[in-house]
């Protein structure tokens, strides 16, 4: 079925909807689109589909609940995601100066927050002279909000995978297990800053959706129980939770910033403990986690016990358990035999905690961190992974601090891992002058520093932090009311080798500039160019020994925004790539794409839909492009090759508390004649995929 039919059916399908009669009832954007998108840029190396929604969540429950701005805390209002520290700073001492807000427009006279960062900020926050509620444990169990929600999604093309296998060098092909749908089951029960429980299921594609050989029958499940603020108790976690210590050097399971568009958001901020709700399979605790502060002084501490997969080098003949194993995976895919055979192979205790004091302006922690295998990682033969972790224990220790000034905040962590190796991290961000922010961060992660949890800031935001140096330096001037310049310049040393890279003591830099021209609420645009440096092995069979060459790869993109009434939106990108090296020559590509939102004036139906056509010619030069999907999921596909990507996707309220999502996306490809490769080729140029998800909430 082509794209156009397939669009066909579906605004037959959608039509009764439409013819709605007015209501009071609005559809909820959720989360503001250029949020998301922010977002987005910080993962868009991760192509696909983003899965660590704990955050998209948080989001979405804070802009239904609402933050009270005369009560919010610094951490209460970076929540949003919107400020920067000195920006909510300022929100918390213009309140603590002249008293409580009488108006939201009071915005307008803080320091630091100009027209478009409070229009971001507004679906998050009200004012009220109302203190926080106090809940007691039956308001906690009766005010909240029971959701349940359903995904079901499968690619139409069907991939080699799920074909029958074929009789090659006298044994049978591998073949995925299951069949092609990924499906996803949710039920939570949540009050903001109070409880919140639940449990999640997920098949993966190629997966078996029940599987005798697992106590539960499911590949995934996962279920929590979370209290937030009761007597003493900061935090209690039984279940699946998540941890986050300091800037990342020990322990970060949650969403982390990165590089981004967003220049002077450098600095990790989260809860110490989180309750874990996505379908990440690899990085979160299973056991139990309690947090008690009192007059500033906290203790935190946790125990988790769970199965991880891990790559089997050697089995006992006898108990049928792991001997050693080469690495741990983090997939979470188990659809082949070897994948299979991979799965919850090794026992993984973890146990720790923090404790420190957090003032007003001052904040000090100490963290650590016992990690016990209950098999043998065994050293790697790869050059470049000398220096990383084996064994099966692996303690770690850091302390991490923040101050508050009046114009500027520092923060930092120091880490030392059990073989003694070390890392820091110390930034500073300052306001010299209204209109300009700036932010320094330097790091210093040793090639023997081990972390088995960890991920800070740096040139890889998601792997462990170890075998970098670097200095990032990031401004925005405010030149303009309505014109805002954004840059950053990231110099880094890697002082070992690295993957791809067989050469110790490579550098390279990152350099990013951005203009952004803010007209009003209906028109922006900006134009944004980045350059980027490093090392990387020649692959020439011919030659004696192995040496490398610096590409050069930049990207420039201009993007207009219009809002042409409260039910029209249409955003225009033009994006081009270029990727050179002294070896291989240039390569190059470009992404051009239209997206059209519409809300019918009922507001039960908003529709979102994009028509993008590209031509990249080598995979080194490959784009990134965010995608609008079904609530708490969005798409960052790269496009590679030739042609052209189309997606649709509406929102519909069904009844009072029921909303569905439809999505369907179809990339084409003219430059080829099957799509992807190995078990995932598809015998046609195209790959079609439609998701379905259903929320209901009482």
């Amino acid at each position: 079925m082509n794209f156009k039919n397939t669009i066909s059916i579906y605004f037959f399908l959608l039509l009764p909807f439409t013819s709605w009669g007015q209501g009071t009832d609005s559809l909820s954007q959720d989360i503001p689109t250029d949020i998301l998108e922010n977002i987005a840029e910080q993962v868009e190396n991760e192509s696909g589909e983003f899965d660590n929604n704990t955050f998209l969540e948080d989001l979405e429950m804070l802009s239904t609940i609402k933050i009270n701005l005369n009560y919010a805390s610094i951490d209460d209002l970076l929540q949003t995601t919107v400020l920067t520290e000195l920006q909510a700073m300022s929100i918390v001492n213009y309140v603590k100066t002249y008293g409580e807000l009488k108006s939201i427009y009071e915005l307008k006279g803080i320091i630091g927050l100009d027209k478009e960062t409070i229009e971001k900020l507004l679906p998050f926050v009200y004012v009220s002279s109302s203190i926080k509620p106090i809940y007691s444990w039956k308001d906690l169990l009766s005010k909240g909000r029971h959701t349940v929600m359903y995904r079901y999604q499968q690619t139409l093309e069907k991939a080699k995978g799920y074909t029958e296998p074929d009789w090659y060098q006298n044994r049978w092909t591998s073949r995925y297990a299951g069949d092609r749908t990924r499906q996803y089951l949710r039920y939570r029960y949540q009050l903001l800053k109070g409880i919140s429980y639940g449990v999640t299921l997920e098949k993966d594609p190629g997966e078996k959706l029940f599987q005798k050989d697992l106590k539960l029958r499911i590949d995934y499940v996962s279920a929590h129980l979370f209290v937030e603020n009761r007597g003493i108790f900061r935090y209690i976690a039984i279940g699946d939770y998540e941890v986050n210590l300091g800037q990342g050097l020990l322990m970060w399971q949650g969403f982390g910033v990165g590089k981004s568009v967003s220049v002077n958001n450098v600095k990790r901020t989260s809860d110490v403990l989180k309750p874990h709700t996505s379908v990440i399979e690899d990085n979160f605790c299973r056991g139990a986690g309690a947090s008690i502060q009192k007059k500033g002084f906290e203790l935190t501490s946790f125990v988790s016990y769970r199965m991880r997969d891990g790559s089997s080098l050697s089995v006992d003949t006898l108990t049928n358990e792991n001997l050693e194993i080469l690495s741990l995976q983090s997939s979470g895919l188990h659809r082949t035999s070897s994948e299979i055979a991979n799965r919850a192979n090794t026992k993984l205790w973890t146990t720790g905690g923090r404790a420190g004091w957090s003032g007003r302006l001052f904040s000090i922690y100490l963290n650590a961190t016992y990690n016990k295998l209950g098999t043998d990682l065994t050293p790697s033969k790869e050059l470049y992974k000398k220096y990383s972790f084996f064994g099966s224990s692996l303690f770690n220790a850091s302390i991490n601090y923040q101050y508050l000034g009046k114009k500027f905040y520092l923060f930092g962590e120091s880490a030392i891992s059990e073989n003694g190796g070390f890392a820091f991290l110390n930034g500073i961000s300052s306001r010299p002058t209204p209109g300009v922010t700036l932010s320094l961060v330097h790091r210093y992660y040793a090639k023997n520093f081990l972390s088995l949890n960890g991920s800070a800031f740096g040139e890889s935001s998601v792997s462990n932090p170890t075998n970098e140096h670097g200095l990032y330096a990031g401004v925005s001037f405010k030149i303009h009311p309505k014109i805002t310049i954004n840059n950053y310049i990231d110099v880094f040393y890697f002082p070992w080798m690295k993957y791809r890279v067989d050469v110790p003591g490579t550098s390279g830099y990152d350099i990013f500039h951005e203009w952004q021209y803010y007209h009003n609420r209906k028109l922006d645009f900006y134009a944004r160019f980045r350059f980027e440096s490093k090392a990387r092995n020649i692959l020439d069979p011919l030659a004696p020994i192995t040496d490398i060459s610096y590409y050069k790869k930049s990207s420039f993109r201009i993007q207009f925004n219009y809002r042409a009434s409260d039910n029209w939106t249409f955003k225009t990108r033009g994006e081009w790539s270029f990727f050179n090296d002294t070896y291989n020559g240039l390569k190059k590509g470009y992404v051009f794409y239209q997206d059209i939102g519409y809300k019918f004036p009922s507001g039960k139906v908003s529709l979102s839909a994009r028509y993008a056509i590209f031509n990249v010619n080598d995979y080194d030069a490959r784009i990134y492009t965010y995608e609008n999907d079904v609530l708490y999921a969005f798409s960052i596909p790269a496009m590679i090759g030739s042609g052209s990507r189309a997606y649709i996707v509406s929102k519909i309220r069904l009844y009072r508390n029921l909303d569905l999502w439809i999505r369907i996306a179809q990339t084409f490809r003219n430059d080829i004649k099957v799509f992807g490769s190995g078990l995932e080729e598809l015998p046609r140029n195209t790959r079609s995929e439609v998701k379905v998800q259903l929320r209901y909430r009482f």
